[in-house]
């Protein structure tokens, strides 16, 4: 089972964090503070499998990023880099499981 709602939740917010760097805000810092606090909150959760979240999450923000309109670079961007730190975020948790 998905969290998925939780997984909306902060996609919701790298969403938001993408229409403030249209405008010209910096994205960098506010994604990092947020995928820290997903990281957590979806790390805590005793009733699903944290990596099949982040993989989910990962994926849908692949996506997003994949069907953003060329017109709007900066807020594929922030999408991106999103995507790349939950992925590396993952890819550090599977390592961990492994060793």
């Amino acid at each position: 089972m998905l969290e998925q709602g939780l997984i909306s939740f902060y996609i919701s917010k790298v969403q938001t964090i993408g229409v403030k760097a249209l405008a010209g805000e910096d994205y960098v810092k506010p994604i990092e503070k947020v995928l820290d606090e997903a990281f957590t909150h979806l790390g805590g959760v005793k009733t699903s499998d944290p990596l099949k979240n982040l993989k989910a999450m990962a994926c849908q923000l692949t996506l997003l990023a994949e069907h953003t309109h060329a017109s709007q670079p900066q807020y594929r961007a922030t999408v991106d880099y999103a995507s790349g730190l939950v992925r590396k975020h993952l890819a550090f948790l599977e390592a961990s499981v492994v060793a």
